[in-house]
């Protein structure tokens, strides 16, 4: 008897999905659970990065952590000392191509890691026109040698690494300013932006 198309089709579906199945079942998988006992500087993580020394950098509701595969090191806000990091509530973490980590948070603006002395340089808004439109920071993205992008609460902002200055761009519908989320950028290039509204938008890099 000869099969036709679609119950071959099917039957190497099925197989593959056997096969498939097998496989994942054959793995030991374990999890590893890290808590506030193992060092962590508090349990609701927000954001996870890895940075090119392979130091993993867990940004959390209370604290930044930096774990180097055996031990943690925290670092909080201390309103007393200018050169911690300004918030305790790390929303984003980029690492540009030169080494430079940049830290966004929930209230704190940007913070800019210094990793031979471990400090912080933080930008935040409301200092001039050139400054950050928002301080609660969403998402960052490389755009060239010398210019993130931002997306904040209000609008996104395009940093300046040489002159440490903001372009502030807003979008506004009804009159309602936009708060932008997270970057993704496809495989041609192309820059999309998510929102908080019922919009995606494209993000021009000439314009």
């Amino acid at each position: 008897m000869n099969l036709n198309t679609q119950s071959i089709k099917w039957f190497l579906a099925t197989l593959i999905y056997f096969l498939v199945s097998l496989f994942g079942y054959s793995q030991n998988i374990k999890f590893k659970r890290v808590s506030i006992e193992e060092g962590l500087s508090a349990v609701t993580v927000n954001v996870i990065y890895q940075d090119s020394q392979d130091f993993i950098w867990i940004g959390t509701q209370d604290g930044l952590n930096r774990f180097d595969g055996y031990h943690f090191k925290s670092f909080k806000n201390d309103p007393s000392n200018p050169n911690c990091i300004s918030s305790n509530d790390v929303e984003c973490i980029l690492e540009d191509k030169k080494g430079t980590i940049y830290f966004g948070s929930n209230g704190g603006g940007l913070s800019i890691y210094n990793k031979y002395n471990e400090t912080f340089t933080n930008l935040r808004s409301g200092l001039s026109s050139n400054s950050l439109s928002n301080n609660v920071l969403r998402d960052i993205i490389e755009l060239n040698e010398n210019e993130l992008l931002i997306s904040t609460a209000n609008g996104i902002n395009l940093f300046n690494k040489s002159s440490k200055t903001f372009k502030q761009l807003f979008y506004k519908s009804s009159e309602e300013e936009i708060g932008f989320t997270k970057f993704f950028k496809d495989s041609y290039g192309h820059i999309w932006v998510g929102s908080d509204a019922n919009y995606i938008f494209e993000y021009d890099i000439k314009s």
